[in-house]
């Protein structure tokens, strides 16, 4: 199954690989497909504009020939239904539609144009304008470019290819144009009479023109395509020998045309008959070779179109050899693998199912399967031999079985013979454990009522020496709280002394800060009279200088004003100075009393926590005393406590060990009787 679902994803992804390939030649199948199509378009536009070039050459003769003009006018008619066909056919691929046309500006080429405009042109035209003509030929090459841009022919990847495409898309197109531009021109010119200087440069220019910019251009693109042609799909011997019967024709026709041009520039004689079948003569040849060009790209396109096919049949073919060989290798993995893979598998269930007699094929095989067989033979071989291991296991049971039995019936004698007299000593030992366990009781008893009357007046002393002790803990404690008050007093007087010493300096400090602000008033004391001096004299300088000075004078009252302000304000502050100075000695006065009654405070709390402290030292002792005499009594107490209940213990282990003696007198006898009942069992086992 996994081999069958393995080759299934191969072939599916061989087959996607198929299909891409073949999509992708697939769509250059379509690119070169589309060129052609814009040759099918171009057909039947190179032939009215060939017949529209000859009409405005003919309209440029002096006199012109009306039945040529129908002949031209019936063969575009003809080629305007074979446009019409092929605007049918491939318009639409070609973009040839309102929108594909109005994208790239060209709505004046929609083909109910066109031909309304020929039907216009074509109902007279003998009388048509050059100029009508002219846009008539403009419309043409406009569908040549439009169809290359839509048709890929613009693009084309070869070399051969391409270089005949430029000769039919470009350069045949524009020499038609131009020839037509030649014709209309020069011939009014040269039957006006000899050309002018202007018209003899127009002339040259005009050569130079179609000898470089459409002969020129031809003869190298045909160059390369002829040298490419090998390169490409092989070579066209066709296209190799046939392209100088009409190639030659055009260069001759044009360059003679070119010629000509060059001598009317120079001011020869050229008629304009000449000139006329000069051109027409170049029309013709270009057409021909334009015709020639679409059939030679149609032919490498269709060789192009061949060799893809080609390659989509042989994707094909390689796609389907692949899927055939792999289908091969499938059945040959099946046969000699998945095969004998299930005849081994059938041959492990045999074995699985302890069928040791079947063969194991295979395992003389050198492949892979020979060493999945060869392991198969090791595990059958394996299988006998614990086959045979397992029948000699069960003889050698059946011998050890009749051994052990042997060695029962021995061993139930010889322990007959050694533990009944053991049996029967512990049966007498346990008797006698039983009058002794009973005399232990019967002491133990009388010890533990012994030893609680004495637990009972050891309580007794026990209370009483504790009722000393707390009576004397209580009175240390009362001592103790005493103590603790006479020294929170002691502490509050020391801390009034150091309040009373900081209120004594801070006072102190108060008055040398007194002393100081004094100083300072004195000082603005005696700026303040300077002051009123130099405000007087200002005064008196200002009335010496007269209506000058009155307004200086202003200012100097002003300033006396405020220096008597200031006098008068360090008078009263020296006033206020003066008063917390008194005030200041007098604290300090009383605050030396007071520190001198806390002093006397803190002496007498320091002798009374003295004296308290040692009849607290002597209170403790006492009740130290009595509480070692209480735990002393506890101690004993305990003491007998433990040995009464030790007695108890001891009365119950008598007690249990009375009780075990008794079992053990009962259980020696129970015992002597299993010991025989067993080796009875031993013996007949």
């Amino acid at each position: 199954t996994r081999l069958l679902i393995s080759l299934a994803l191969f072939l599916i992804t061989l087959g996607f690989a198929s299909l891409n390939a073949y999509d992708s030649i697939g769509a250059n199948i379509t690119f070169a497909a589309q060129e052609m199509k814009g040759n099918l378009y171009q057909r039947p536009v190179a032939k009215i504009m060939l017949a529209a070039a000859q009409i405005r050459v003919e309209l440029s003769k002096s006199k012109v020939d009306t039945a040529l003009l129908g002949d031209k006018v019936a063969l575009i008619n003809g080629q305007m239904a074979a446009l019409q066909t092929a605007q049918d056919a491939v318009g639409t691929d070609l973009q040839f539609t309102d929108e594909g046309l109005k994208s790239r500006g060209r709505d004046g080429l929609k083909m109910e144009t066109i031909v309304d405009k020929w039907k216009t042109l074509s109902a007279t035209i003998d009388k048509a304008t050059d100029a009508g003509v002219a846009s008539f030929i403009a419309d043409m090459r406009g569908l040549i470019a439009h169809s290359g841009d839509t048709s890929n022919l613009i693009l084309d990847p070869d070399l051969d290819s391409y270089y005949l495409m430029d000769i039919t898309l470009l350069a045949l197109p524009q020499t038609l144009d131009r020839l037509s531009v030649i014709g209309s021109t020069m011939l009014p010119k040269l039957a006006a009479g000899e050309l002018s200087k202007t018209d003899a440069t127009e002339a040259a220019v005009m050569a130079r023109m179609l000898a470089e910019s459409d002969v020129g251009r031809v003869v190298a693109d045909m160059d390369v395509s002829l040298k490419e042609d090998k390169n490409f799909y092989g070579v066209s011997d066709y296209f190799q020998s046939t392209n100088a019967q009409f190639f030659t024709p055009y260069t001759d026709k044009s360059k003679a045309l070119v010629a000509t041009l060059e001598a009317a520039s120079k001011g020869e004689t050229v008629t304009p008959a000449q000139l006329a079948t000069d051109t027409l003569a170049a029309l013709e040849t270009a057409t021909s070779f334009l015709n020639y060009g679409y059939d030679e790209l149609d032919k490498m396109l269709a060789t192009r179109i061949g060799s893809y096919r080609a390659q989509q049949r042989q994707s094909i073919m390689v796609s389907l050899a692949g899927a055939f060989a792999s289908f091969l290798f499938f059945l040959v993995i099946v046969r000699t693998i998945t095969r004998p893979l299930r005849t081994l598998t059938g041959t492990m269930q045999e074995l699985t199912n302890h069928n040791l007699t079947v063969e194991v094929p295979f395992a003389q095989a050198k492949s892979e399967i020979g060493e999945i067989a060869a392991s198969i033979q090791v595990f059958k071989e394996n299988a006998l031999k614990i086959e045979t291991m397992k029948t000699e296991q069960i003889e050698m049971g059946h011998k050890a079985e009749a051994d052990k039995k042997r060695a029962m019936n021995d061993m139930a004698t010889s322990f007959e013979s050694s533990v009944g007299s053991i049996v029967q000593t512990v049966a007498s030992a346990g008797t006698e454990l039983r009058a002794n366990a009973e005399g232990l009781a019967h002491t133990s008893s009388e010890t533990s009522e012994q030893a609680a009357h004495v637990v009972m007046a050891s309580n007794i002393a026990t209370t009483s020496i504790q009722t000393v002790a707390s009576s004397a803990e209580e009175l240390s404690a009362s001592i103790g709280e005493i103590s603790r008050l006479v020294g929170n007093s002691s502490s509050m007087a020391q801390q009034a002394v150091a309040q009373i010493k900081r209120a004594n300096e801070t006072v102190q400090g108060l008055v040398t800060s007194s002393a100081e602000i004094g100083d300072v008033v004195q000082l603005i004391n005696d700026i303040a009279s300077q002051t009123n001096l130099l405000a007087l004299n200002a005064t008196i300088e200002a009335a010496r200088a007269g209506e000058a000075g009155k307004g200086f004078a202003v200012v100097a009252g002003e300033v006396k004003n405020l220096a008597a302000q200031t006098a008068k304000a360090t008078e009263e502050i020296s006033a206020r100075i003066a008063s917390i100075q008194s005030v200041a000695g007098d604290a300090i006065q009383v605050i030396g009393d007071v520190g001198s009654i806390v002093d006397g405070i803190n002496d007498a709390t320091t002798n009374i926590a003295s004296a308290v402290s040692q009849q607290s030292a002597a209170t403790q002792e006492i009740a130290r005393n009595a509480q070692d005499v209480a735990t002393g009594t506890k101690d004993v107490t305990d003491s007998i406590e433990h040995v009464t209940h030790a007695a108890n213990e001891s009365r119950h282990s008598s007690e249990e060990v009375l009780g075990a003696a008794k079992e053990l007198s009962v259980q020696s006898e129970r015992l002597k009787a299993e010991v025989f009942q067993f080796l009875d069992r031993v013996k007949t086992a």
